[in-house]
């Protein structure tokens, strides 16, 4: 009798070859989703500020009325409206809160253009306390900016 000696070659197995199509229709399925919903691919429309506000220089004017002197640029894309003005003490308390007035017009128009800086005046009611205090600055569009100012 002659006893044959083979190999049987045998290629995936059959559970293997369904795990491994599962895990990569998963995959499609999962990159063709987040690309039809948003996550990846490009936006059409921006949902933020379009306004960057910057404080150039800032300084507090006991002298005359009691307000802060804010040089205010926007380096965004829009025109931002700059429409309330905070002042916080250090302790964290917010000492004033109205709409900054616009120094070259004298009247509380505060759109900045891109590129351009307007002088802001904030005219808190009576004198401050000598400390640090911060200057806060907000747009209709979302955008703000913050600055510390100390007053002597």
């Amino acid at each position: 009798m002659v006893t044959r000696t083979t190999r049987e070659r045998r290629g995936v197995s059959y559970l293997v070859t369904v795990v491994l199509m599962t895990l990569i229709a998963v995959a499609l399925s999962t990159l063709l989703y987040a690309y039809f919903s948003g996550w990846v691919g490009e936006r059409t429309s921006s949902t933020g500020p379009t306004g960057a506000l910057s404080i150039v220089e800032s300084y507090y004017n006991d002298t005359t009325d009691n307000s802060f002197i804010l040089y205010v640029r926007n380096d965004g894309t829009g025109d931002v409206n700059i429409t309330t003005a905070y002042v916080i003490a250090s302790n964290g308390s917010v000492i004033y809160t109205g709409t900054p007035l616009n120094v070259e017009t004298q009247n509380h128009n505060n759109i900045v253009s891109p590129g351009s800086t307007i002088e802001l005046k904030v005219k808190v009611d009576s004198a401050l306390d000598p400390g640090v205090y911060q200057v806060k600055l907000v747009a209709d569009d979302g955008s703000q900016v913050v600055t510390t100012v100390r007053v002597r």
